[in-house]
């Protein structure tokens, strides 16, 4: 009979005469790697896009720490550029932000941004994710201008060129094209039509006809991004010139008494108001800087005096005075003697050579008979 004694002993010694301790390994697990995109809303070029590493954790509870990278990219998202922000050692909770650059390579305009998390614990665990995230293009915005004479109507006379420029902004920084279609008046015939460009964002138009014309104007930005703007140009007929002011005042049926002995004494018109053709003479340049389209209205003068000729009714005949085309006329009384009467008349005229509405023998001539717009006045004078 076996002692039980001696099997306790026995079991208490180590098979095959081995000798030493029994443990289980302390095992390190791996983190978990997790990014949030806490930016909400479009990403465009030049924003700020702002990252977490908050939902990171690691089995065993450890602290972790990160590092991010992030690189832009091509649309496809399979061309990148070299890291072009980095942050390491931080803690998963703290946020990772980064501004989106313009271009990513070769001045090609960014389309995506590649945002590379590595954590890792105390032990060197790690784990890594990647994050693509998109970034919107902003489309050009356009602005249109009119350059040229504009009439107190709004509207540009025939005749004279009209200037479209226009302006486009890009948020983005995109290099902006411009394209230029005119949609002419009804009537107009092509060919005598003037369209030029007189640089990449402005077109200079000559209208051939009256009438309401546009032009539209497409801002297009590197990523085929556009805007389209439409702008009027009226074309009108080119008005009338009128006498505005003289000195001295003409009034039907007055005469004015020139001394034979006295000064000289002028007649003139002191302003002619229109469009086109005005007086005082206009400026050369508009004020936008463009040549002025105005010039200086035409005066042609005529005078019956006793040295004229008469009627044989004795009314004595208004012929021109020759080459006298200036705003006034200077009567020398010597050269008349004392009774006599003498007319002086003043006819205006602009670039569009216009016939008066009037009989010749009439003093005053107006458009329309109202007095509004005189374009022929006559002073009568006696000699003393």
């Amino acid at each position: 009979m076996i002692r039980r004694d001696i099997l306790f002993m026995a079991a208490l010694l180590p098979l095959g005469g081995a000798t030493g301790c029994l443990f289980t390994a302390d095992i390190n697990r791996e983190p978990r790697a997790d990014i949030l995109l806490t930016t909400t809303g479009p990403i465009y070029r030049g924003g700020e896009v702002v990252l977490s590493g908050f939902g990171s954790d690691d089995p065993d509870g450890d602290e972790l720490r990160a590092s991010w990278s992030a690189r832009a990219c091509n649309a496809d998202r399979t061309v990148c550029g070299e890291s072009f922000r980095e942050r390491t050692e931080l803690s998963v909770s703290t946020p990772f932000t980064v501004t989106v650059p313009p271009t990513y390579r070769d001045d090609l305009p960014t389309q995506s941004v590649l945002v590379e998390l590595t954590v890792h614990d105390p032990r060197q665990a790690s784990d890594q994710r990647t994050l693509f995230v998109d970034v919107q293009n902003q489309a050009p915005t356009l602005m249109l201008q009119r350059q040229g004479f504009l009439s107190p109507a709004g509207s540009f006379p025939i005749g004279t060129s009209v200037r479209v420029v226009a302006a486009g902004t890009d948020l983005d920084g995109d290099e902006i094209s411009y394209s230029f279609t005119y949609y002419p008046a009804q009537g107009s015939e092509p060919e005598a039509v003037g369209w030029e460009a007189v640089a990449s964002d402005m077109y200079e138009l000559r209208g051939d006809v009256t009438g309401l014309w546009e032009v539209e104007v497409t801002a297009t930005d590197a990523l085929g991004a556009s805007d389209t703007e439409t702008i009027a140009v009226v074309l009108a007929e080119d008005a009338p010139p009128c006498i505005g002011t003289t000195d001295p005042p003409a009034v039907a049926g007055r005469s004015y008494i020139v001394e034979r002995d006295g000064p000289p004494r002028r007649f003139g018109v002191l302003a002619v108001v229109d469009d086109l053709d005005v007086y005082p003479p206009p400026p050369a340049t508009t004020a936008d800087g463009m040549p002025s389209p105005q010039d200086t209205a035409r005066f042609r003068w005529f005078a019956a005096t006793p040295y004229t000729g008469a009627d044989p009714d004795g009314t004595q005949i208004m012929r021109p005075v020759s080459g006298h085309e200036l705003s006034a006329y200077v009567l020398d009384p010597t050269a008349y003697a004392p009774g006599d009467v003498i007319e002086l008349r003043v006819e205006i005229d602009d670039r569009g050579e216009r016939e008066l509405p009037c009989a010749d023998d009439d003093p005053t001539c107006s458009l329309g008979g109202d007095g509004e717009c005189v374009q022929r006045v006559t002073w009568g004078v006696e000699i003393r």
